[in-house]
């Protein structure tokens, strides 16, 4: 009787170390994800007149950085760089990926963006789809978002 059950409990073991072998781990991915957002702060009033930093994200998969143009001490326009170096054009219109991707994190479809993006802070989405990564950038202004810009990545982002 006591050698049965310690074998059913041998087996339950090995089972359960099985089940949690098969789990696939969150760092066992080897890619970045399809669709990610990253919120940004506006700069508060005040700043040097010229280029401001109003933020950096950085991670193994990218580098950004939020940037605005100042004008007697006021935020004129914000615009995304990474490694300091604008955003290469995007040729053509929006890929549906990244459509997709602003859709299911909330925020408007892209349409014409707007003449200048200022905003109480911002957003960014970023959708990975193949070799292309294209940021679309969003100024929000108490719970209404305008689309202000997309522009793709470059590879050694």
């Amino acid at each position: 009787m006591l050698s049965r059950r310690f074998w059913s409990m041998g087996v339950a073991a090995v089972l359960g170390l099985a089940a949690l072998g098969a789990a696939p781990s969150a760092e066992a991915a080897d890619g970045p994800p399809a669709c990610a957002k990253i919120v940004f702060r506006a700069l508060p009033s005040g700043q040097n007149d010229g280029e401001q930093e109003a933020g950096v994200y950085h991670s193994r998969f990218t580098h950004l950085e939020l940037k605005a143009e100042v004008k007697s001490g006021e935020p004129q326009n914000y615009y995304v760089t990474a490694h300091n170096k604008k955003l290469d054009a995007l040729s053509g219109a929006i890929p549906a990926d990244a459509v997709n991707c602003a859709k299911a994190k909330k925020l408007p479809a892209p349409a014409s963006a707007a003449a200048s993006c200022v905003g109480d802070h911002f957003a960014t989405v970023i959708s990975h789809s193949g070799k292309q990564k294209v940021v679309l950038l969003y100024s929000i202004n108490a719970k209404a978002s305008a689309y202000c810009s997309a522009g793709l990545l470059g590879s050694e982002s």
